[in-house]
């Protein structure tokens, strides 16, 4: 026995109805077990949920309009009725018709424009202005990550070459620290000094210490002592005033030994 394709679709229709309806996953199954490829199961179901979803949204639309436009009617109707009211107690001519009919033609174009509107390009209106707004808020993500990934980059340069730094230094530090031990080696166990100069007050710096301070220049002696005439001359005076005292207790003995 075979189906035509309308029975098929009534079978499938009613069996879906008491089975309360099937889930992707399952469909997706069943679409591979009949031989539709995933991706073309995947466009088609992209398809049917776009036509339903545009579908909700004209109903949707057509549901809220009409609300409108009831809610419209509604104000017109008090609105002339006052007026109405009004004209009928206050005697006189009638007047009231001419405001009712102004709300009339007005009540009139939205009735018109109601079953008239074409609510399927209101809502591809919609759905493209959504889309863009969604294209220009990833296109906004995507710049902001990229910035990010700039900034990071950036800071790992900045990471390696700073420890690049680091190891350049304590490399020099170990090989002029080597080079004046040898140096000391050589002079007989002499104590080396520290260095001295731009690079070594360089490397204080960056250890935390004090840049080493030059030492004032030693005094020569020599010079401290002032002129050498003027030492000679201070000796001769100093050997006169000692030959004077011992002539003096040469003549006190004498004078004693009398």
């Amino acid at each position: 026995m075979s189906y035509d394709d309308d029975e098929v679709r009534e079978i499938l229709r009613r069996a879906l109805v008491e089975d309360e309806g099937l889930g992707h996953d399952e469909l997706a199954a069943a679409a591979a077990e009949v031989g539709i490829e995933p991706e073309r199961f995947e466009r088609a179901a992209r398809a049917v949920r776009s036509e339903r979803s545009r579908e909700v949204a004209i109903e949707r639309r057509r549901r809220r309009r009409g609300r409108a436009l009831a809610r419209s009617g509604l104000t017109y109707a008090l609105i002339n009725a006052f007026l109405f009211a009004v004209d009928f107690f206050s005697g006189g001519g009638w007047w009231f018709h001419w405001p009712l009919i102004s709300m009339a033609l007005l009540f009139a174009l939205q009735t018109t424009a109601h079953f008239f509107a074409d609510d399927e390009a209101a809502v591809r209106k919609d759905e493209e202005r959504r889309a863009k707004q969604l294209r220009k808020r990833n296109r906004k993500e995507r710049r902001a990550q990229r910035s990010e990934d700039r900034r990071a980059r950036r800071r790992a340069r900045k990471e390696r070459l700073q420890d690049a730094e680091d190891r350049f230094e304590e490399a020099v530090e170990d090989g002029v620290a080597r080079l004046l031990e040898s140096l000391a080696a050589g002079l007989g166990g002499a104590k080396p000094r520290r260095p001295r100069g731009d690079f070594a007050d360089f490397v204080a710096r960056k250890e935390g210490r004090r840049p080493p301070e030059a030492k004032a220049p030693r005094e020569n002696p020599a010079r401290a002592r002032g002129p050498a005439v003027r030492v000679e001359a201070t000796e001769s005076a100093s050997a006169e005033e000692e030959e004077e005292l011992r002539e003096a207790m040469r003549e006190l003995e004498r004078e004693l030994g009398r």
